[in-house]
Order: C-alpha cells, then structure tokens, then sequence
C-alpha cells in the first residue's frame, strides 16, 4: 500500500437491451489511498505479530 497508492480497472455497464441488441459503456474507475494509510496498515501488522508472540 505504500508503494502502490492506487489501482485501476474498466466497469462495463448496460445501458439498453433490446431482445438480441445491447448497448454497453465501458468505464474506467480508479481507486485510491494516501501513503499514510499504508504505512499504518503495516504497523498495525506488526503490532498484531508481535502481541501473538507474547
């Protein structure tokens, strides 16, 4: 998550279908997160190993 601060991928939606005919949209959506919350995703792993350990 840190270095990776986001992801894409392509949504089809349909719009009209009429019998054997469709009309689709394709739609390009992104998703994204602030650097800081990867970094404290990883320190709230590394508290959960280390509390297992004890």
């Amino acid at each position: 998550m840190c270095v990776f601060t986001s992801f894409s991928f392509t949504k089809e939606k349909k719009i009209v279908q009429l019998g054997p005919l469709e009309i689709n949209k394709k739609e390009n959506k992104t998703v994204g997160w602030p650097v800081f919350a990867g970094i404290d995703v990883g320190l709230f792993g590394i508290a959960l190993i280390a509390s297992d350990k004890k």
